[in-house]
C-alpha cells in the first residue's frame, strides 16, 4: 500500500511500503534485449484501484543507458487527471497532464535517456493533479 500525502502544489516523494504485483510495464519500443548485454529492473505500487510500475533497462557495451518506463492499470473508481514522471539526478515528466479511466492502462516510455551520474535508485509514479498527491513504485537500483 503506498502512503499518500495532501501537497500543496510543489510536488513531493513519498514511500512505497513494499507492495509487489504481477503487473508489467509497458514493452519499451526503443529498450534493447538482454541478449544486447541489457538487464531490467522493475518495482511496482499498489494502490487501492491499481497498480504503477516503473521499470528501467539498462547497461549495454558501455554501460551507460538507460530506458526507463512506467504504466498505471486503474481497475476500479473514477477518472483522474495524472501525470507520470520519474527521479534520478532530475525529475522528468511525460508529455502532459492526461484523464486515466477505470478499465485501462496507459503508460510512457522516455526512450534512451543517460545514467544517473552518481549511479543512484531511480523511482517513478504519477502526479494526481485532482488530489494534488504523489503515487510511487519501490526504487529502482540500475547500478
Amino acid at each position: 500500500m503506498i502512503k499518500k500525502t495532501a501537497v500543496a502544489a510543489a510536488a513531493v516523494l513519498l514511500t512505497l511500503a513494499g507492495a509487489t504485483s504481477a503487473v508489467a510495464a509497458p514493452p519499451s519500443a526503443s529498450a534493447p534485449s538482454s541478449a544486447d548485454g541489457f538487464g531490467d529492473q522493475c518495482g511496482n505500487g499498489s494502490l487501492d484501484n491499481g497498480v504503477i510500475t516503473f521499470c528501467d533497462t539498462y547497461g549495454g557495451s558501455t554501460g551507460s543507458r538507460s530506458y526507463p518506463r512506467i504504466s498505471y492499470q486503474k481497475w476500479g473508481g473514477g477518472s483522474v487527471k495524472i501525470q507520470f514522471w520519474y527521479r534520478d539526478d532530475y525529475t522528468h515528466w511525460d508529455n502532459g497532464a492526461f484523464v486515466q479511466n477505470s478499465g485501462k492502462t496507459k503508460g510512457f516510455d522516455w526512450g534512451e535517456q543517460s545514467y544517473p551520474s552518481n549511479c543512484s535508485s531511480i523511482q517513478g509514479g504519477f502526479f494526481n493533479w485532482d488530489n494534488r498527491v504523489n503515487y510511487v513504485t519501490r526504487t529502482v537500483n540500475i547500478c
